[in-house]
């Protein structure tokens, strides 16, 4: 049997959330200091 580790860091991430009541959308930028968001038109 073989094995192998992946690691992914994640730079960004864009998120979106289909609704009926409306769409939204985000984007997360991370960083060693924190993580930051803002909302996209989607």
């Amino acid at each position: 049997m073989n094995f192998a580790l992946l690691e992914f860091i994640f730079e960004e991430a864009d998120v979106v959330v289909l609704s009926r009541a409306g769409h939204r959308r985000a984007r997360i930028r991370f960083s060693a200091a924190a993580a930051q968001g803002e909302w996209l038109v989607p």
